[in-house]
C-alpha cells in the first residue's frame, strides 16, 4: 500500500525491482496534482500520472483505478514474468488513457475498462507468449479506442467491445500463431470501425458485430486475413449501417462463413478472395 495525502505536490514515477510480491494498491487523496496512483476517489484533479512499471519477477500488480476528472493516465508498463496484471479502470471525463504494455510471459492482463467521456484511449499491446489478454471495453462516448495489438503465441484475445458514441475503432492487429481472436461488437452510433487484419496461423476471427446506426464501419475500412487463417466465421451489421467496404482473404484460408447487412445497409462493396 502506498497513500500520499493532502496537497502532496509531485508523486512521479512507481518502480517494483525483483520479487515483490505484491504491489496492491497505489491511493493518493486530496489535491495531489501530479499523481502516482490509482484509486482516486470524487472530484480529486490529478493530473498526471506518469509511469507505473514493474521489473523481473514481480508476482502481482493488483489494481489501478482512477475516479473523475483525472486529465492523463499515460504508461503502464511490465517487464519479464509478471503473473498478474489484475485490473485496470478509469471512471468519468478522463481524456487521455495513452499506453499499456506487457512484456514476455505476463500470463494475464485481464481487464482494461473506460467509462464515461473519455476521449482517447490510446495503445494495448502484449508481447511474447502472454497467454492470455482478456476484456477490452469502452463505455458512453468515447471518442478515439485506438490501436489494439497482440504479438507472438498469445492464445487468446477474446472480446473487444465499445459501447454507447465511440467515433474510432482504429486497428485490431494480431500475429503470428494466436488461435483465437473471438469477438469484435460495437454498439449505438459508433461511426468508425477501421481495419482488423490477421497474420499468420490465426485459426479463429470469430464474429464481427455491429448494431445500430454506424455511420461508416470505415467501411469496417478493410478485414484482412492472411496465410492460413482457417475460420472468419461471422460479420453481421444491423440497422442503418451505410457502408460495409471491403473484404478480403488470402492464401489457403479454408472457410469464410457468414457475411449478412440488415435493413437498410446502402453498400455492401467488395468481397474478394484470392
Amino acid at each position: 500500500m502506498i497513500t500520499t495525502y493532502q496537497n502532496q505536490q509531485v508523486f512521479g514515477t512507481i518502480t517494483a525491482d525483483r520479487n515483490d510480491p505484491a504491489l496492491n494498491t497505489i491511493t493518493t487523496d486530496l489535491n495531489d496534482p501530479v499523481l502516482g496512483t490509482s484509486s482516486i476517489d470524487s472530484n480529486v484533479a490529478v493530473f498526471v500520472l506518469s509511469t507505473i512499471s514493474t521489473d523481473p519477477n514481480d508476482p502481482v500488480f493488483g489494481n489501478i483505478s482512477t475516479h473523475r476528472n483525472d486529465p492523463v493516465f499515460c504508461t503502464i508498463d511490465t517487464d519479464r514474468n509478471v503473473p498478474v496484471l489484475g485490473t485496470i479502470s478509469t471512471d468519468q471525463y478522463h481524456p487521455v488513457f495513452c499506453n499499456i504494455s506487457t512484456d514476455q510471459n505476463d500470463p494475464i492482463l485481464s481487464t482494461i475498462s473506460i467509462d464515461q467521456n473519455d476521449p482517447v484511449f490510446g495503445t494495448i499491446s502484449t508481447d511474447r507468449n502472454d497467454p492470455v489478454h482478456r476484456t477490452f471495453s469502452a463505455e458512453r462516448n468515447d471518442p478515439v479506442r485506438r490501436t489494439f495489438s497482440a504479438e507472438r503465441n498469445d492464445p487468446v484475445r477474446r472480446t473487444i467491445t465499445t459501447d454507447r458514441n465511440d467515433h474510432v475503432l482504429g486497428t485490431i492487429t494480431t500475429h503470428r500463431n494466436d488461435p483465437v481472436l473471438s469477438t469484435i461488437t460495437t454498439h449505438q452510433n459508433d461511426p468508425v470501425l477501421c481495419n482488423i487484419a490477421t497474420d499468420r496461423n490465426d485459426p479463429v476471427l470469430f464474429t464481427i458485430t455491429i448494431d445500430r446506426n454506424d455511420r461508416a464501419l470505415a467501411t469496417i475500412g478493410t478485414i484482412t486475413p492472411d496465410q492460413n487463417d482457417t475460420v472468419l466465421c461471422t460479420i453481421n451489421t444491423g440497422r442503418n449501417d451505410p457502408v460495409l467496404g471491403t473484404i478480403s482473404t488470402d492464401l489457403n484460408d479454408a472457410v469464410f462463413g457468414t457475411i449478412s447487412t440488415h435493413r437498410n445497409d446502402p453498400v455492401l462493396s467488395t468481397i474478394d478472395t484470392d
